[in-house]
C-alpha cells in the first residue's frame, strides 16, 4: 500500500490528487494519513470488468472506501454527471453502495468499501438460483424508485456509436450493415409497441453485481444509468446469463410474477440491440484508446458474435411481431 506523496506513476498521482481533494472537501473522515491500493484493473475479456477506469482501495482513519478514477479513453460513452447522481440516488434505495464524494474535474468518485462479505458475481452467479431471486428483488427496487431525470435509449445511443465510427474511420464488421438493419426494425417496433419508463442500471453484466450475506445483492457502476423500459435491463442481465429460453423465462416469472413469454421477447430484443452497440463501441475503443493492452477489439467481436447468432436464429422474428 502507498501513503501520500509516496505515488510513483501517472496513476497513483491521480490517486493522490483525488485524495487530497478529498481532505480539503466538507467529508468527514477520521484521519488524515490515507493509505491506498489498487484493487481493480481493466479487464475487458472473457470477463469485462473496470475498463471505464481504475479502482482503489483507500485506508483512512480504521475506515475503508472505493475510490474510483475514470479513464479519458471513455469521455466520448459517459456523462459523469449523471452516473454519479444515479450511484447516489440508487445508494438511497438500498440498491448500490454509498456514494460518499464526486468530482467531475478530477473524473473521481469515492464509495463506501463493501467488506470481505461481499464479493464481485462471476458467470456462475447469474444464473445461481439462489441469486436470482436476489437480483431481481434488486431490479424491482430500482424500478420502483424515483427518476434519474435523465432518459436513455439503447438504440439512440447505438445511433450515436455508429456515427462516431463512421466518422472515426473505425472498421466495423463486414455484416454490420444487416445487422443494424435488423436492430433498427427492433427499435421502430418497440416505438410503436410503447414502454414504461423507470430508473434502470443498463449494463447488469455479472462483474456489475455484488454478492453479500445472506446472497443479498447490489450494483455497481452505473455509468449507462437512466430512466428506460425496465426490460433493458432484464434483457442485458439475460444475454449473458441465460442463453436458453426456459431458465430466462423462470428469471422473467421471478421479475414480474409472470412466466410471459412476450415479457421475454422483448427483454431479448433488447439484449440483442445492446449487443450491437457494445460492439461498436468496443470496436472504436479499440480504434482509438491508448491503453493498448486492454483486449476492446476482442470484446468487440464477441458482442457482435452473439448479436449476429440472435439475429440468425429463427425465434428473432417470432419476437419481432410478438412485441
Amino acid at each position: 500500500m502507498r501513503r501520500m506523496c509516496e505515488g510513483k506513476s501517472q496513476d497513483e498521482g491521480r490517486v493522490e490528487a483525488a485524495l487530497a481533494a478529498v481532505l480539503q472537501s466538507n467529508l468527514h473522515i477520521g484521519g488524515r494519513a490515507p493509505v491506498y491500493t489498487r484493487v481493480t484493473s481493466p479487464v475487458a475479456s472473457p470477463m469485462h470488468s473496470g475498463v471505464d477506469g481504475d479502482g482503489w482501495r483507500v485506508d483512512m482513519g480504521g475506515d475503508s472506501f472505493f475510490l474510483k478514477l475514470h479513464d479519458g479513453d471513455t469521455a466520448d460513452f459517459i456523462d459523469l454527471g449523471a452516473s454519479f447522481k444515479a450511484a447516489a440516488a440508487a445508494a438511497i434505495v438500498g440498491v448500490a453502495p454509498k456514494l460518499l464524494w464526486s468530482d467531475l474535474g478530477l473524473g473521481a468518485a469515492m464509495w463506501e468499501y463493501k467488506g470481505m462479505d461481499w464479493r464481485t458475481a462471476l458467470f456462475d452467479d447469474s444464473w445461481n438460483p439462489d441469486v436470482v431471486p436476489k437480483v431481481a428483488g434488486t431490479l424491482r427496487r430500482l424500478h420502483g424508485s424515483q427518476s434519474f431525470g435523465v432518459t436513455r435509449s439503447i438504440f439512440d445511443t447505438l445511433e450515436r456509436y455508429v456515427e462516431l465510427a463512421r466518422g472515426r474511420g473505425v472498421k466495423l464488421p463486414g455484416d454490420f450493415g444487416w445487422m443494424l438493419g435488423n436492430v433498427r426494425d427492433v427499435a421502430a417496433a418497440m416505438l410503436a409497441a410503447g414502454a414504461d419508463r423507470c430508473p434502470c442500471h443498463g449494463d447488469l453484466i455479472a462483474s456489475n453485481i455484488m454478492i453479500g450475506p445472506p446472497r443479498d445483492a447490489i450494483f455497481v457502476d452505473w455509468d449507462e444509468a437512466g430512466d428506460a423500459d425496465p426490460y433493458w435491463d432484464i434483457g442485458v442481465y439475460m444475454a449473458e446469463a441465460f442463453p436458453f429460453d426456459e431458465p430466462a423465462l423462470a428469471m422473467i416469472e421471478e421479475y414480474s410474477g409472470r412466466a410471459d413469454r412476450r415479457l421475454l421477447a422483448r427483454a431479448r430484443l433488447y439484449g440483442i440491440a445492446t449487443d450491437l452497440a457494445w460492439a461498436v463501441r468496443s470496436l472504436i475503443l479499440a480504434h482509438q484508446a491508448r491503453r493498448r493492452d486492454v483486449e476492446y477489439f476482442k470484446y468487440g467481436q464477441w458482442r457482435a458474435l452473439r448479436c449476429r447468432v440472435a439475429l440468425h436464429d429463427p425465434k428473432f422474428e417470432q419476437m419481432l411481431r410478438s412485441l
